[in-house]
């Protein structure tokens, strides 16, 4: 993760502390080594969360996952042909 202020507050810090989780920064000079993680960030923000109303993180999974069966059943760029 970057060290962005969302990662670096205390309460969170607080919070992965409780719950035994390990926190792992990408370095500040390897803009690209959270990449794939940051383009799932985005996509999942423009596709889900910012489409529907969302309740619960069970609620997320299931539109995560029915969107990821659409995406590969019927990806976008089969429509444009040999």
């Amino acid at each position: 993760m970057d060290k962005g202020p969302e990662f670096t507050s205390s309460n969170y810090k607080l919070s992965c502390k409780g719950k035994e989780i390990i926190r792992v920064y990408s370095k500040s000079d390897k803009h690209m080594q959270n990449g794939y993680i940051e383009r799932f960030n985005r996509t999942s923000r423009e596709d889900i969360l910012d489409a529907y109303l969302i309740s619960s993180l069970k609620q997320y999974q299931i539109l995560s996952d029915m969107l990821s069966l659409d995406y590969n059943d019927n990806p976008p760029h089969i429509n444009l042909g040999p």
